[in-house]
């Protein structure tokens, strides 16, 4: 994959909230904080095309 991933301010906005560390180190020290706006757009991003992609 080439580019940008915007999925990834979504997951990452999830791990943050409700991950849980089965080993290593603490979410916070792993993961930063993702801004509400990025979340928003990265969830957008996936609903903006859902239909189409479906269909396919």
């Amino acid at each position: 994959m080439k580019g940008e991933d915007k999925d990834l301010a979504a997951h990452f906005t999830i791990i943050n909230r409700y991950g849980i560390v089965l080993y290593g180190e603490q979410i916070e020290n792993v993961f930063g904080e993702v801004l509400k706006r990025d979340y928003v757009e990265s969830i957008w991003s996936d609903v903006e095309g859902a239909r189409e992609e479906i269909a396919d």
